[in-house]
């Protein structure tokens, strides 16, 4: 049988004409030819990994609505956060600084600005009760988002800093430019508040539209401790709910005044001169911020 089965079949490819060609109107295909692959191949490719290679191609493209469900199904967060300026000398207004060692010898040669502002924005001095930063949110997908939740995230708190005192109060202020954003980090409370104290956001949210940005000037205060913090966003985007952070892995840091410092300093216009515990602090250097 399997024999005979096998010859009927070599006979019928031998002998069974040819078809004939014939002239098909094919009609376009509507939309891109991605949306025309099955959903278990898509599935597949999410699943191996595949399309992270061609995800960002078709987002950039803009191919119809889908971008927004591409980002969300790569995981890809609604909201980007940059910081866009850290706690530093200028622009703003000048402050106290403390540091967590002494400047040593050395610290009575900076003599000018740009030396001073590279000492405090090098990672080791902080601002007293105060540190103040810029952060940028922006909106990435084509959908609008809500900002539900801004909130404070101490991430480590120990007793204030004391190696060194710098009091660098020479004039400056605060200009105008982005929404002010107040963080008590010593509150169990660490939602975001305005300058008169009262919540920012309400129960409504903020609607940020498609690719729009905000600017926040955030300050964090304490006047207990030095606390390493950053913000975390909650929102709510093409129907989903999500939280971004924006130091990462470089928190804002903030410290109380301590009672007492090992090195004291003042700068001036002509540069930074050392000083003493009596002529700073006079009996405790909690009377700086006071």
């Amino acid at each position: 049988m399997a024999r005979r089965y096998g010859a009927s079949m070599g006979r019928s490819r031998r002998h069974r004409p040819a078809p004939k060609p014939t002239e098909v109107d094919e009609a376009p295909q509507p939309g891109p030819w991605w949306r025309r692959w099955p959903s278990k191949l898509w599935a597949g490719l999410l699943a191996s990994g595949l399309i992270a290679a061609v995800a960002p191609v078709l987002v950039t493209q803009n191919i119809g609505g889908l971008s927004d469900r591409f980002q969300q199904a790569l995981g890809s967060d609604a909201l980007r956060v940059h910081v866009t300026a850290r706690d530093e000398l200028s622009p703003g207004p000048f402050r106290i600084w403390a540091l967590e060692s002494g400047l040593g010898p050395d610290g009575t040669i900076i003599s000018n600005p740009a030396d001073m502002a590279g000492l405090l924005t090098s990672g080791r001095a902080v601002s007293l009760v105060e540190s103040t930063h810029e952060v940028t949110v922006e909106n990435m997908r084509r959908a609008t988002a809500t900002i539900t939740s801004i909130r404070a995230v101490p991430l480590r708190r120990l007793p204030p800093l004391a190696g060194a005192v710098v009091d660098a109060r020479t004039g400056g202020g605060p200009g105008e430019g982005p929404i002010e954003l107040r963080f008590d980090l010593d509150d169990l409370d660490a939602a975001a508040r305005d300058n008169k104290g009262a919540r920012y956001l309400d129960d409504a949210g903020l609607l940020l539209t498609a690719g729009e940005t905000l600017r926040f000037r955030i300050v964090g205060q304490s006047t207990r401790a030095y606390v390493e913090w950053d913000i975390e966003i909650g929102f709510i985007a093409s129907g989903a709910q999500g939280a971004v952070r924006a130091a990462g892995n470089a928190p804002f840091r903030t410290t109380a005044v301590s009672p007492t410092y090992a090195e004291h300093y003042v700068w001036s216009p002509d540069g930074l001169r050392a000083s003493t515990a009596a002529e700073l602090c006079g009996t405790d250097c909690r009377s700086l911020t006071s």
